[in-house]
């Protein structure tokens, strides 16, 4: 809502900025200012700086640049409004209404937040008391400690469906708030109110000020749905939050990426073993609010900190899941905000991989996460026999018709060029498969083993250079190498699009029957420097004459072939070594 005029100064006058960082990060003294490492940037010495005689903060590093309200704002992920009302707080302050029905609605939600606060630390004190015993063995059973319920805050309902409401009303609340927030439900035939959550063990749901928002419940045994979840309220909306989203902001200045798993006991294992990025869907598959909400948590630095992994289950339903979710995934993608995908072994889900075998397992399953490009070829491609022309021109019509679902054309472009490579490859005529100087695979081999290789990222700018300067001198490799070639990132706009061009004339060119003449280095060249692309191959040229590589153009096709599949090894290893530290 709209603050009056000199509210927001006020803020800044009774609040020193140095005092609303110090809590979220480690600051030291240095003269008349404070200094730490970035919290929005990974970085070894510390370029962030906090001056309380300017109000401000600024990092010589990445350029991240504000007053309390806006440190507050990016830190926390938090919307204007909100950084307000959570400053004025802190500085003793009542935020003001700019008209009565603004006002009411503010102190209505208040008083909800409260309200779901009492019932939290209530169910808190029954997992503790004598009731709660079969509940805390069961959590104990599955690996927590008391220490880990309590950081949680989690509880236990009892299955008396009145003692709930007996102890709310005793403090206060009414049977409206009951009602309004899902803590009770009415007898149709009666008209007698009851408790909703009972005898189950109850997670409460943070929204990202770490108020109580909501709850999960899990049944622990006996018949029923195994997790039931509070309905939508004037303080929850279930499609827009996420379960562990308080501890997770931190996970990017810490270094850490975001994970999405399907249960609450899943995030609790996970953070509990250092992964402090791990939350979940709240009862309902990934939505479109709570892709964009993961994108703004992520790291703003994509090649340091990758993500967000959605970790799936080993089995059909977390591929059903994993489907859902790249629907819900592909309209949305955008340049630097993308997501990998992780399926777990077959029976596992995170919380037994890590119980089982302990975080390196779970390290190990990321280091292997695939592209969401990858999921798609994968999904499309495995419903299909592809023995007919007919099922042959399916695919690619299918393939296109999904990728037509990205918005952003960027990325709708590029998606369509690797796709076209891959489909190119797939369907390659029959006498250049058997041309074994030349074809690497057969279509069976290549749609079991090349096509399931996980993608490349995070490259390194001069590797990623010399496979270009390779491709230039040798086009006639592609026709052994073309999926690997693609895959690759470049380290800059102007070279991407040089990759992508040299992609869509390779394609054409190893489509055609003499693809043994068509496939000239110096027709190629011509091409790429006719379509606009002279400055680029003027870069590639600088490299050669810097790193020594003018011998390119002089060697053999196989030896160009050999000194390419080095370089790609090189580059697959670095890029492994990056994701594994998760």
């Amino acid at each position: 809502m709209p603050f009056p005029s000199g509210f927001i100064d006020e803020i800044r006058t009774r609040l020193r900025i140095s005092e609303v960082v110090a809590p979220r990060v480690k600051l030291t003294r240095a003269g008349r200012e404070w200094k730490a490492c970035c919290p929005f940037h990974s970085e070894k010495s510390p370029s962030f700086t906090v001056n309380d005689d300017k109000g401000f903060y600024h990092c010589f590093g990445c350029g991240a640049h504000g007053d309390v309200v806006g440190f507050v704002m990016h830190f926390d992920h938090l919307a204007f409004p909100e950084a307000v009302e959570q400053l004025a707080t802190q500085a003793g302050l009542k935020v003001p209404a700019s008209n009565p029905e603004d006002r009411e609605r503010y102190d209505h939600e208040k008083r909800l937040y409260d309200v779901m606060d009492m019932a939290a630390q209530w169910f808190r004190q029954c997992l503790d008391q004598p009731v709660g015993d079969a509940a805390r063995q069961y959590l104990e059973h599955r690996g927590l400690t008391r220490e880990a319920m309590e950081r949680w805050r989690l509880g236990y309902a009892p299955n008396d469906g009145r003692v709930l409401l007996k102890h709310m009303r005793s403090k206060g609340a009414s049977d409206a708030e009951l009602l309004e927030l899902g803590l009770a439900r009415r007898r149709e035939e009666s008209g007698e109110l009851f408790s909703f959550f009972r005898d189950r063990v109850i997670f409460p749901v943070d929204d990202r000020r770490g108020r109580v928002i909501a709850f999960g419940a899990r049944l622990m045994e006996g018949d029923g749905p195994k997790y039931i979840n509070s309905p939508d309220s004037p303080i929850f909306h279930k499609g827009e939050g996420l379960f562990g989203l308080a501890r997770s902001r931190v996970a990017s200045g810490a270094g850490q990426s975001m994970i999405v798993v399907e249960g609450y006991m899943d995030v609790i294992t996970l953070a509990e073993a250092g992964f402090i990025g791990a939350v979940a869907p709240l009862g309902t598959a990934l939505t479109e609010s709570q892709i964009t909400l993961l994108w703004r948590l992520c790291s703003p630095d994509a090649l340091t900190v990758p993500g967000p992994y959605l970790c799936f289950d080993g089995d059909a339903a977390g591929e059903r899941a994993a489907m859902r979710a790249l629907d819900r995934l592909l309209p949305q993608l955008q340049p630097d905000r993308s997501a990998l995908i992780t399926f777990l072994p077959q029976g596992e889900d995170p919380d037994s991989l890590i119980r089982r075998r302990g975080p390196d397992a779970l390290r190990a399953q990321l280091s292997q996460s695939l592209p969401i490009s990858e999921v798609l070829w994968r999904t499309t491609v495995q419903r299909r026999s592809l023995t007919t022309p007919e099922a042959r021109a399916g695919l690619r019509t299918e393939l296109m018709k999904r990728i037509a679902a990205i918005r952003d054309n960027e990325v709708r472009e590029s998606y369509r060029a690797e796709m076209t490579v891959r489909i190119n490859h797939l369907l390659l005529p029959a006498r250049r498969k058997k041309d074994s100087r030349h074809t690497a695979h057969s279509v069976g081999h290549t749609m079991t083993e090349a096509h399931q290789r996980p993608l490349p990222s995070n490259p390194q700018s001069q590797r990623a250079k010399q496979m270009l300067a390779i491709m230039l001198f040798h086009p006639y490799i592609f026709t052994e190498i073309d999926e690997d070639f693609a895959m690759l990132s470049m380290p800059e706009p102007r070279l991407d699009a040089l990759h992508t061009e040299m992609i869509n004339w390779l394609s054409e060119a190893t489509a055609q029957e003499n693809a043994h003449e068509t496939l000239d280095a110096e027709a190629f060249a011509s091409h790429l420097m006719q379509r606009g692309h002279a400055e680029a191959l003027a870069e590639l040229e600088s490299s050669l004459r810097a790193h020594g590589w003018g011998a390119l153009q002089r060697k053999s096709l196989d030896e160009a072939k050999d000194l390419w599949v080095s370089t790609f090894e090189h580059y697959q290893g670095h890029t492994a070594r990056k994701m594994g530290a998760v």
